[in-house]
């Protein structure tokens, strides 16, 4: 099993039907937009380290959990659609070579 499928196995025995139908509609979205999956990825952060770990950046002082709970809470709703859409460990790492990422 690799790890874009644990995150949808839940919800897929809870509610089959309903999986498979919102499987199609992200994989349909993201076949007609490619362009879908580079906005969740930088909307998502999921690229994106944590202020206090940027090197070069000002020291923002502690580091607040609440900010990386919620920054979390994105990259995983981001990695979560991106599952759905069907894109896959090596479709993301495409994606964020063409970004010069």
């Amino acid at each position: 099993m690799n790890m874009w499928q644990s995150f949808l196995d839940g919800f897929t025995r809870r509610y089959p039907d309903a999986a498979r139908g919102m499987t199609r509609r992200w994989a349909k979205a993201f076949r007609d937009d490619p362009d879908l999956a580079h906005d969740l990825i930088a909307l998502g952060g999921i690229i994106q380290l944590p202020a206090a770990l940027v090197p070069g950046e000002a020291d923002l002082g502690p580091v607040d959990p609440i900010r990386l709970a919620f920054e979390a809470g994105q990259r995983d709703l981001a990695m979560r659609i991106l599952a759905l859409g069907k894109i896959n460990p090596r479709d993301l790492g495409e994606i964020l070579e063409q970004n010069n990422v």
